[in-house]
C-alpha cells in the first residue's frame, strides 16, 4: 500500500481553486481508512485539476491542503511518493512554475492555443498585428490586465504565448470570458499593435467647391448736359494803328488780336466730367451782341465754340478766340448773356466683375486613417472640414493662385469633420475624409 502527495489545484470541496501539495493521499478509500497513521478512521476525497477523472483519498488524521512544499518522511510507516499521471489524463504541456508533476494547474492565465491577425493587410498595412491568445485560468484567479500592459515575456505576455515578445504590442482586453462551470475561466487575451497611418479609397465625394470671380474690360459712353449761370464776361481789344511798333513787341496789324482771350466765368451744379482743355460749344440763353467801334457792325452769337482754361469746384472759366472782322478794329460787348447751357459726350472705362458662386462637384476621394493610444479620446483635438470661400479671387483665401498650384499638385482637401472612435483597447482611430482640388 502505497502513500502519496500531489501538487495540484483542487477542483471541488472547501479547497476549491487551492493549489500546492496535498498529503497524506491514497488510490482507495479502504487504503485511507486503514492507514495505521489514520488514528481517526475516518477520510474524505479529492479531484484535482491536473488528473481530471482521478479520484484520490485522504485520512483525517494529518489531512494537509495546499502546503507549499513536498512532505518529507513517510506516513503510516509508508515513504512519501509524489503522484504522477502516467499515460492518461491530463494536459500535455512542460511543467510550470506552480506544477513539478508535468501537468497545468492553471493558478495563473495559461495559453492554450493563438493565433493572429494583420487586420489592414489589404489595405497595404502589412506589419500591424492583432495577437489572440485561447486562455483558461482558475475562475478564483481571473483578472484583466491594464491598458498600457506590453507582449513581452518580462512584462505580461500570457504563458506559453506561441509568440515572440513585441514590446509594441499592448493589451486590449479579453473577449469571450466564460466561465464553465468546472472552477475555470476560458477567455481570448488580446494584445494589438498601434496600427500604421494609412488612406483608403472611397470613391467620389460630394464637395462644396469656389467659384470664380471673373472681371472684363469695357466702356461707358455718356451725354452730360450741363446748365451755367454766367457770374462774368470779357473781351480783349484788337489792335487799331495799322503798323505801330511796341518796343521788344512784335508787329501787330490793327484788326489783330493781342492775345488776351475772351472769356466767360459761371458756375454749373456739378462739374463732374469737365476737364481743361475740353473745347465743347455752349448756347446762350440770349444771344451775345458785340459791335465795331470803327464800322458800328453787329454781330449776334446764339453758340460760341470755347475751351475750359480753369475749374475751381464747381467754377468754370471759359475762354475762346477774338470776335472780330479781320482788319477792323476792336470789337466791342453790345449785349451780355445770364446762362449757357452745353453737353460733353464722356467715354468711361469699365471693369465688369462677375462674382462666382459656390458649385458642389463629385471629385476623388480618400480617407486617412491614423492611430492613437489615449485614455482622453475626448480632448484630442481633430481637424475640421476645409471651407473654402465662395469666390477665388486675388485676394482670398486661397488665393486663385494659390488654389490652381493646390489642383496642378494634387493636393487634397478636408472633405469633412475628422471623427474619432474606439478600435481596440485605448487606441482610438481617427478617420478623416479627403477630396481631391479640382478646377
Amino acid at each position: 500500500m502505497a502513500v502519496y502527495y500531489v501538487n495540484g489545484t483542487s477542483n471541488a470541496g472547501a479547497t476549491y481553486g487551492l493549489n500546492g501539495y496535498y498529503y497524506p493521499l491514497y488510490l482507495t478509500a479502504a487504503e485511507a481508512r486503514d492507514s495505521s497513521g489514520n488514528t481517526s478512521g475516518t477520510f474524505h476525497s479529492h479531484n484535482f485539476y491536473e488528473f481530471p477523472g482521478k479520484t484520490f483519498y485522504m485520512p483525517t488524521t494529518g489531512a494537509t491542503h495546499a502546503a507549499t512544499s513536498a512532505p518529507t518522511g513517510s506516513y503510516g510507516g509508508e515513504t512519501y511518493t509524489q503522484f504522477t499521471q502516467s499515460g492518461t489524463g491530463g494536459i500535455p504541456y512542460q511543467p510550470t512554475p506552480s506544477s513539478a508533476n508535468g501537468f497545468i494547474s492553471f493558478s495563473i492565465p495559461t495559453c492554450t492555443g493563438g493565433y493572429s491577425t494583420k487586420p489592414f493587410r489589404d489595405h497595404g498595412d502589412k506589419i500591424t498585428n492583432v495577437y489572440y491568445h485561447e486562455m483558461k485560468v482558475l475562475t478564483v484567479s481571473y483578472t484583466p490586465l491594464d491598458d498600457d500592459d506590453t507582449m513581452t515575456a518580462a512584462t505580461h505576455k500570457p504563458l506559453r504565448s506561441p509568440f515572440p515578445d513585441d514590446a509594441e504590442a499592448f493589451y486590449v482586453g479579453d473577449q469571450s470570458v466564460s466561465n464553465g462551470g468546472d472552477g475555470l475561466t476560458t477567455f481570448t487575451r488580446v494584445f494589438a499593435n498601434i496600427p500604421n497611418t494609412r488612406y483608403d479609397p472611397t470613391g467620389l465625394y460630394a464637395f462644396d467647391f469656389s467659384g470664380v470671380t471673373t472681371s472684363s474690360d469695357g466702356t461707358v459712353t455718356e451725354v452730360i448736359d450741363y446748365a451755367m449761370n454766367i457770374t462774368g464776361q470779357g473781351y480783349n481789344g484788337k489792335y487799331t494803328a495799322y503798323g505801330d511798333i511796341h518796343p521788344g513787341q512784335p508787329n501787330y496789324y490793327f484788326g489783330e488780336s493781342l492775345g488776351r482771350r475772351n472769356i466767360i466765368i459761371g458756375t454749373v451744379s456739378d462739374s463732374t466730367g469737365l476737364a481743361v482743355g475740353d473745347t465743347i460749344v455752349v448756347a446762350f440763353n440770349t444771344p451775345i451782341r458785340v459791335t465795331s467801334s470803327y464800322s458800328s457792325q453787329v454781330k449776334n452769337y446764339s453758340t460760341l465754340s470755347v475751351t475750359i482754361i480753369k475749374i475751381v469746384a464747381n467754377a468754370i472759366t471759359f475762354g475762346f478766340g477774338g470776335i472780330r472782322y479781320q482788319n477792323e478794329y476792336e470789337w466791342q460787348w453790345a449785349q451780355e448773356a445770364s446762362s449757357l447751357q452745353f453737353s460733353k459726350t464722356v467715354v468711361t472705362d469699365t471693369v465688369t466683375t462677375t462674382q462666382g458662386e459656390i458649385q458642389t462637384k463629385n471629385s476623388p476621394s480618400r480617407e486617412l486613417k491614423s492611430y492613437i493610444k489615449t485614455t482622453q479620446p475626448t480632448t484630442e483635438i481633430l481637424q475640421n472640414m476645409t471651407q473654402l470661400p465662395q469666390s477665388l479671387t486675388t485676394t482670398s483665401t486661397p488665393t486663385i493662385a494659390q488654389y490652381n498650384a493646390m489642383v496642378a499638385a494634387g493636393e487634397y482637401l478636408n472633405g469633412a469633420p475628422e471623427t474619432i472612435t474606439r478600435f481596440m483597447g485605448n487606441i482610438y482611430e481617427k478617420s478623416l475624409i479627403q477630396v481631391r482640388a479640382i478646377s
